[in-house]
């Protein structure tokens, strides 16, 4: 974002994190009033601990519903 926002470059960010730089004028939208969905993936390592298999259990069970 910090390249994007310096006009290095561009990007696809969710508009929760970059409200900021929108309203400062720092972004633009380049397709207003568009959205792009896209599936998010889990990536969490086998022996990771119980309170990230609890978390992962968590994500997979409130993903079905």
């Amino acid at each position: 974002m910090r390249l994007a926002c310096a006009g290095m470059g561009y990007g696809m960010m969710p508009m929760m994190q970059v409200p900021g730089p929108v309203a400062r004028g720092e972004l633009t939208s380049l397709a207003p009033g568009h959205a792009l969905e896209v599936p998010l993936y889990w990536h969490f390592w086998r022996h990771s601990g119980a309170l990230l298999e609890r978390l992962t259990s968590t994500l997979r069970t409130v993903q079905l519903t």
